[in-house]
Formats: structure tokens, sequence, C-alpha cells
């Protein structure tokens, strides 16, 4: 069996053709598709729900979306569950993706929006850790008051305990993915068991937010 996290488009039949040789694929983290390949990932679409109506608790007028990768299967759920609770929001939405999931470019896509913005949002959510340090290479260069800006990540880190600005955050639950993903192979393997399909695992929240 393979177990594969891929980043090549729906296009790409790489994956189908392995398959067609018998090769039983089991996708992790980036769903395939369903009609062909056995998926396990995050609940994303639900976590980013819950992520960004953790940050409306604190009435902002302005929220933001910084994420990148629009093509992928996890940044589509990510800012389909994010558009999904700002259901009815009536203050001001931005929704900026880059190229890469990387420092740079989350950097990159925060001073942008603080150029344009001439102010950064009350609320700011991003699809992964690393796009957050980028933020937080703008926050620091800025020296401003951060005290208003409430901020939530996909990813987590001991080191956001520390933080004098609270950051609510979504964890993969690594272990029940990997137990699953082992699972459906070795029932594949053994068993010529291989049902396609999503399994999707919910993420843990952690919030570090309070009192609003």
């Amino acid at each position: 069996a393979l177990l594969v996290a891929s980043c090549l488009p729906p296009s790409d039949a790489s994956y189908r053709d392995l398959q067609l040789k018998g090769m039983p694929i089991i996708a992790i983290d980036r769903e395939m598709d369903p009609n062909f390949f056995c998926s396990v990932v995050s609940d994303d679409h639900d976590a980013s729900l819950q992520l960004t109506r953790s940050l409306l608790q604190t009435q902002p007028r302005h929220i933001a979306l910084i994420g990148a990768r629009p093509e992928l299967s996890i940044s589509r759920a990510r800012a389909a569950g994010f558009e999904h609770a700002l259901d009815g929001f009536a203050g001001t939405t931005i929704v900026e993706h880059g190229e890469a999931f990387s420092r740079q470019c989350g950097q990159r896509l925060m001073s942008e929006m603080l150029q344009r913005q001439g102010h950064f949002p009350d609320a700011l959510i991003t699809t992964s850790y690393v796009l957050l340090q980028g933020v937080f290479d703008v926050l620091q260069s800025q020296s401003l008051n951060t005290t208003s800006l409430h901020l939530g990540t996909f990813g987590d880190t001991q080191l956001l305990d520390f933080l004098p600005l609270p950051v609510n955050a979504m964890a993969q639950q690594h272990q029940l993915i990997a137990d699953k993903a082992l699972q459906l192979a070795l029932a594949a393997i053994e068993k010529d068991d291989y049902q396609p399909g999503v399994h999707a695992i919910a993420r843990a929240f952690k919030q570090r937010i309070h009192g609003v």
C-alpha cells in the first residue's frame, strides 16, 4: 500500500495508474477523488467554522483569512468553513491566498493587506501555523498596539501558550489520523478490503482568547 499526502492537481492520473496496477492508495491530509481513493483527512470545514465563530465572539468590524494554495482540497474546505461562519456578518471580510504555505508568503500577504487597508483587521485567521509566523514578522516590524487584534490559526504549538497575544488554534490529531490510515492500509493488504471514500477526523480546538 502507498500512503501519500499529495500536492498534485486532481487532473494528474499518476496515483490512479498505480491503483489500477493493484497498489492500494491511502491519501493522508489532502483529500483525493472519493470515487476512486480512500482518504484520511482532518475535518477542516467544521474546524474553520468553529475557529471563525470563536473570533466572531470578539465582535470584530473587520475579519480576514490568510491562506495558501487555493486549489488544494484543504484550502477549499478551510475557506468554505470561514465563509459559512460569516453568514449574516455585517462587517468587512477579506480573503487572501498565496502561492505557498510559507513564512515568507504569510509575511507578504499581511504586508500587502496592511498597505491596502491602512490598518490591521480586528480578527485574523491563518490556515497554517507557518503563515502565522509571517504575520508575526509584520506585527513585530510595525511595533503597533495589538490589544484589539484577535488571532486564530490552523496548527498548534506550545509556543503559543507563552505569547502575550492570545491565539485560538485548531490542532490536527495526528495519532488518530495515523491509526486510521494504518488500519485502512492493513485492511487493503491483508483482507483485500479497499473502500473509496473520505474519513474525516475532527480537529482539537485550543481556546486562548477569553473574557470576550
